[in-house]
């Protein structure tokens, strides 16, 4: 009889703790809050997956579509740089009707920069059609190239020589410097101000700054210079091999016209409005840093 009554105790005491262990940790009902519809739409932002985005291709299209005379894929030029080129290029267009534009690529891919510089004219349609006032600059950066490809128009403006000598004096030595931002800017101006010149435009100052650093030359020791200019005069007259060798180096880095794309029609019009469907013989000249 004692053994039950305390076997009863023992488990009157067990229940007892269980009841009072489960009370004192129950939480008091809280009547549900009211949710406004800001909060409804937060939490189904925040609960719902964020929507997919397009994957990024691999490689920037090679002929991009234009979005003003300027259109820079590397993101070598800051938005000021890019509307004072496109304000320089708005105002020659006013005045005279000429369309300078300047592409830079990432890369041009197994093309040329004469290629390159021709499919993107004609893609844009650069100058007016009938014309043929259009003027490009591309630059493409994984091959070291740059390339002014000349209209139809303004090729007695800007004969090969000269778009040459604005490469080789206003835009490589910058590039060789490392100073890429500069070189774009100034070649994009010198193009402008050299048409500008030849037909009596006007160009505002302040749209035509110099660029803020000028290149760094290197020094080259004068005495290795003749020595080696001295080198290969000796070639030349000893080997008729080696001679042949340094003529054909200097008429293919003359820069010359590039006669295989010559004759197109480069109609279509550019995505911005600007260009009209002018024409390129291939007409301008190439460089390299």
């Amino acid at each position: 009889m004692n053994r039950s009554l305390v076997y009863v105790g023992i488990g009157v005491f067990l229940f007892g703790a269980t009841f009072v262990t489960q009370f004192t940790n129950k939480q008091p009902a809280v009547a549900p809050a009211q949710t406004t519809s800001t909060e409804v739409a937060s939490e189904a932002t925040s609960e719902s997956p964020a929507p997919q985005q397009p994957p990024a291709t691999a490689q920037p299209s090679a002929h991009p579509s234009t979005q003003g005379y300027i259109r820079d894929q590397a993101g070598l030029l800051s938005a000021s740089d890019i509307a004072q080129c496109d304000a320089i290029s708005t105002s020659i267009e006013k005045q005279s009707g000429i369309q300078i534009a300047t592409a830079i690529l990432p890369t041009i891919g197994d093309q040329s920069i004469e290629e390159a510089a021709t499919q993107l004219f004609e893609k844009w349609g650069i100058g007016q059609k009938g014309k043929d006032n259009g003027i490009l600059l591309l630059i493409a950066l994984k091959e070291k190239k740059a390339r002014i490809e000349v209209g139809y128009g303004l090729e007695g403006t800007i004969p090969d020589g000269k778009a040459g000598a604005i490469i080789r004096e206003k835009i490589l030595p910058y590039f060789k410097a490392g100073q890429m931002r500069e070189g774009v800017i100034s070649g994009h101006i010198t193009i402008a101000q050299t048409l500008a010149a030849a037909n009596n435009l006007t160009l505002d100052a302040t749209q035509a700054p110099a660029p803020t650093q000028q290149p760094v030359q290197k020094k080259v020791n004068g005495f290795v210079a003749m020595a080696f200019l001295i080198l290969v005069i000796i070639g030349m007259i000893v080997s008729p091999t080696f001679r042949n060798l340094v003529l054909l180096m200097l008429l293919t880095n003359s820069g010359g016209r590039n006669n295989q794309f010559g004759g197109g029609h480069f109609g279509g019009s550019g995505g911005f409005g600007g260009f009209g469907g002018g024409s390129s013989g291939g007409g301008g000249s190439s460089g390299g840093w």
